[in-house]
């Protein structure tokens, strides 16, 4: 059993092919959907798909990212492995039998996008397939229970948005669990925009907290997680 976990906020058309994807690939799941306030008619998209398998929140005020998967993840019941899913990516066929050969092989966390930092923790490119990462993004990232069980959730520091995803791969891998990338291509993800000015503050804020957190500790952000 998966849970799977989206938060929605507005953007209505990516949501339905997210969830209609998730329905149309996926068996033996239960799916999550955190609403961030959303007012273009997710909300009621939502309501009418609602069924056994499908836990709904409807949040009065825009929780953020961070905030919004830790709570959508106490919404989640006793599942041996938690998807969390962006809602402008796609899942495809066989992408949890994909995901789960890297379980099989001991590994703990499975991203769906690598990136690379620079010495100033500054991401600056996703990794290309046979190259070294440093981290795997939230947006995709398949992992075991127990990791969160074991070391938390995401920092709220870092809410609304970004840097919570290498955070979190850093603490888990200094607590000893196996990340890895997959790199089959199993998900497809809507290209990003360019940061507006709002997201460009928020951004600044979660790097200057993530390089005051992490300045000078001892971690393998140089090294490929993956063994070959």
């Amino acid at each position: 059993m998966i849970d799977i976990i989206v938060l929605t906020h507005n953007n209505l058309k990516n949501t339905c092919l997210c969830i209609e994807s998730i329905q149309a690939y996926t068996s033996d799941f239960s799916l999550i959907v955190v609403d961030n306030n959303s007012t273009d008619g997710t909300v009621e998209y939502l309501k009418d798909i609602e069924q056994e398998n499908i836990t709904l929140h409807f949040s009065p005020k825009n929780l953020g990212c961070v905030m919004g998967r830790n709570f959508a993840y106490t919404l989640s019941k006793d599942a041996e492995y938690i998807c969390f899913l962006d809602n402008d990516q796609f899942v495809t066929e066989g992408w949890v039998e994909s995901y789960m050969s890297y379980i099989d092989k001991g590994y703990d966390i499975v991203g769906f996008e690598a990136w690379q930092m620079k010495e100033n923790f500054m991401p600056y490119r996703r990794a290309s397939k046979g190259e070294n990462y440093h981290y795997v993004g939230c947006g995709g990232m398949f992992l075991k229970r127990k990791v969160i069980d074991d070391i938390g959730l995401f920092d709220l520091a870092f809410n609304p948005m970004y840097f919570e995803d290498p955070d979190f791969c850093w603490r888990a891998n200094a607590a000893g669990y196996r990340i890895c990338w997959n790199e089959e291509k199993k998900i497809y993800h809507l290209p990003h925009k360019l940061l507006n000015a709002e997201r460009k503050v928020f951004f600044n804020e979660s790097h200057r907290i993530f390089r005051s957190k992490w300045r000078g500790k001892q971690l393998p952000y140089y090294a490929n997680l993956v063994e070959k």
